[in-house]
C-alpha cells in the first residue's frame, strides 16, 4: 500500500529529525453511516480508506508530534478534481450526467490551506485527529449546479 508506506516514512524521518508532521487524510477512512467524529472507530470504505488508515496508524505508532487532518471531496481551481472536470464538461458538452447518490462535504483546497496555517501559527500543542472540511454535506449533483 503505496500511501500507507509513504506516511510510515515521512513519519520515520521526522522522528529521526524531530519535527512535528502534519498529514492529509481522508474521510473514506471512515463508515459514512456511523459518523465522522474524531473520536469514531475507523471503518475504511474501500482500499483507498484501508490504505490511508494504515498510514495513519503508522503516524501514530512512530510520532508523538502529527496531526493528521482528514478532509473530503478537497477540490480548487488547479489539477485533476471534480470541480474542474464538471467546469470543463460543461464547455464542451451540451447535456452530462452527475450522480446525485453519493453526498459527502467539498472542501476548497484553500481552505484547508488556511486551516492548516492557522493551527500552525496557533502553535497549537494538541496533537492527534482533527476533521476539516467547509461543513455542508451535498450530493455531487448538488454541488455540480452550486453557483451556477
Amino acid at each position: 500500500m503505496v500511501k500507507a508506506e509513504g506516511a510510515k516514512n515521512l513519519a520515520l524521518i521526522c522522528k529521526e529529525k524531530q519535527v512535528k508532521l502534519i498529514h492529509i487524510s481522508t474521510d473514506y477512512v471512515l463508515d459514512k453511516e456511523k459518523g465522522y467524529l474524531t473520536t469514531d472507530l475507523p471503518n475504511p470504505i474501500n482500499q483507498y480508506g484501508m490504505s490511508k488508515l494504515a498510514g495513519e496508524n503508522y503516524i501514530k505508532d512512530v510520532l508523538e508530534k502529527y496531526f493528521i487532518i482528514r478532509t473530503s471531496w478537497l477540490y480548487s481551481e488547479f489539477g485533476h478534481n471534480f470541480y474542474r472536470t464538471i467546469l470543463n464538461k460543461a464547455q464542451t458538452e451540451k447535456v452530462f450526467y452527475i450522480t446525485d447518490e453519493q453526498t459527502g462535504c467539498p472542501t476548497n483546497a484553500n481552505n484547508l490551506a488556511k486551516y492548516i496555517l492557522n493551527l500552525i501559527a496557533s502553535q497549537n500543542t494538541e496533537y492527534g485527529i482533527y476533521h476539516f472540511t467547509d461543513g455542508k454535506a451535498m450530493s455531487w449533483y448538488d454541488f455540480a449546479k452550486k453557483d451556477s
